[in-house]
Order: C-alpha cells, then sequence, then structure tokens
C-alpha cells in the first residue's frame, strides 16, 4: 500500500467519510454511432446508465440529443465519454470537450477515458505526463456541472506521485472513479475483488463513488475478459461483485465494456 494511502485511511479510522455512492448502477460503454444504438435493447439487457461516446464538437449533435431523449423514456442515464492517451499532455484538450458537454446541457455525468500511460512519453517522462494528466483532469472538472469520473487502471495506486499516487491524485480530482479492474472472476488472488480493493478503500476515505468496470471483448489475455465465457458468467460474476461490495459506502456499481462485444457473447 503506497504511503498517501495508508495515511488517508488512517484519517478514515477517526472520522469515517461517507462516498454517497446512491443506488448501484450497471453501466455499459457504447462506442458506436448512437443512431445505430437500440436503447431498448440496452434496457431489456439490465443496464441502467450508458457511457456514450461523444468526441470533442459532437456533444450538441442532433443524433446524441435523440439517443439521449429515447435513453431517458426507458428510465436510463446517459454519461457523456471522452478521452484520448493525446489529452495527457493537453489540458486544453480536456478543457474544450468539457465545454462542449457543458453546453450542450444533455448529458447526466460525464466519463473521460484518457490512459495516460499510453502516451508515448510515458516511460521516458512519467512525472511530467502525470502532472499534466492531472491539471487535465481539474481542467475539465472546472468546466462541469455535472459529475466528472475517470478511468482508472487498477494498478494506478502503485503508480507514486509526490507524497501520494496517481490514483489517489486523480480521485481527489474527480467526483469518482471508474476502475477497470478486467478480470473473469469475482473472487480469489487476482480476480476483480481482490485487484479493485485499493480503489474502493480509497473512495470511502475520500467520499468518492467507485465503479467497477470489466472487459467483453475478445483480447489477450483470456483472464481480463467475460469474452470465452458468456453472458451468464458474466452475470453471476457481476452479481457477487455487487453481493460484496454493497456495504462499501463508496460502491456505485458496475461498468460492462462494451456494448458491441457484449451482445455477441454466447448465452
Amino acid at each position: 500500500m503506497r504511503r498517501g494511502l495508508a495515511l488517508v485511511l488512517a484519517v478514515l479510522a477517526i472520522a469515517p467519510a461517507t462516498a454517497n455512492a446512491g443506488p448501484a448502477t450497471r453501466s455499459i460503454w457504447v462506442w458506436d454511432d448512437p443512431a445505430s444504438v437500440d436503447v431498448a435493447d440496452i434496457a431489456a439487457a439490465g443496464f441502467n446508465t450508458v457511457y456514450l461516446w461523444v468526441p470533442t464538437g459532437s456533444a450538441g449533435s442532433a443524433a446524441h440529443e435523440a439517443f439521449v431523449s429515447q435513453a431517458r423514456s426507458f428510465g436510463l442515464e446517459v454519461a457523456a465519454v471522452g478521452g484520448d492517451p493525446a489529452w495527457a499532455t493537453d489540458s486544453g484538450a480536456w478543457r474544450t470537450w468539457a465545454q462542449d458537454v457543458e453546453r450542450a446541457g444533455t448529458f447526466d455525468a460525464a466519463v473521460v477515458n484518457v490512459e495516460p500511460y499510453l502516451h508515448p512519453s510515458w516511460n521516458r517522462q512519467q512525472t511530467r505526463v502525470v502532472r499534466s494528466y492531472l491539471r487535465g483532469i481539474s481542467a475539465a472538472n472546472r468546466q462541469l456541472s455535472i459529475p466528472l469520473h475517470v478511468t482508472v487502471p487498477f494498478w494506478f495506486d502503485e503508480i507514486g506521485y509526490r507524497s501520494s499516487s496517481v490514483l489517489e491524485e486523480t480521485a481527489q480530482r474527480s467526483d469518482g472513479i471508474v476502475v477497470l479492474a478486467y478480470r473473469d472472476r469475482a473472487e480469489g488472488v487476482d480476480g476483480i475483488l481482490d485487484i479493485s480493493h485499493e480503489e474502493i478503500q480509497l473512495g470511502a476515505a475520500l467520499g468518492k463513488p467507485v465503479i467497477v468496470g470489466v472487459e467483453t471483448g475478445p483480447v489477450t489475455p483470456e483472464k481480463v475478459t467475460f469474452f470465452e465465457e458468456g453472458r451468464a458468467v458474466l452475470d453471476a460474476e457481476l452479481q457477487i461483485v455487487r453481493d460484496t461490495l454493497s456495504n462499501e459506502p463508496s460502491f456505485a456499481g458496475t461498468a460492462v465494456h462494451h456494448w458491441a462485444s457484449f451482445v455477441g457473447l454466447a448465452p
């Protein structure tokens, strides 16, 4: 455990924080053209929140507004999704995107997926990239009146930054995190619950909601995705996650990546 997280948890032991996560969401990522996706199918699959890809400059488009309107008719919330590894060293890109989403006035929340570790300078100038990345989160959040959540890999707690970690610094600057806990089983060593444990603890300490994300695409290694296991196993394992974390103050739900691969899963 990083020293920064240990200090935060020590404070928690004295005065517990509440994340106010509310009812657990069941989110699904949608990267497709919104006009090509049937919201009724998403609702029928048991999801109540959509993470919709919204490129910079498109937030107010007719297609996105129509999708959000239809989603609301089925009782679904919609979060705008943006991000690119290049944003890691370009806080202006965060700001421009956030301004676009805010002007649209359409979305319930924003989710940024930047993945700074994919930036070309990550291995050579990690501290510089992290510093700029964190500035970008703050820049985006200042522009938004809706909650801003940021995706994080489960190992961000192992990357030190100043006296804490990249995980903690990200959580402090955002309104919540989506931990990419990409494993194909809930329990045991290296399972979903195991690798998202630090994020759940930190969320409680900081009073920030944490959503646990899983993968369904045909990616490698096999252990990071439910592609081979199918939908029944996915549903069962996510239910274990929800049951296990239901009393955790920071747990805000689960997110499945992503709709196009989810619909192709075996029953």
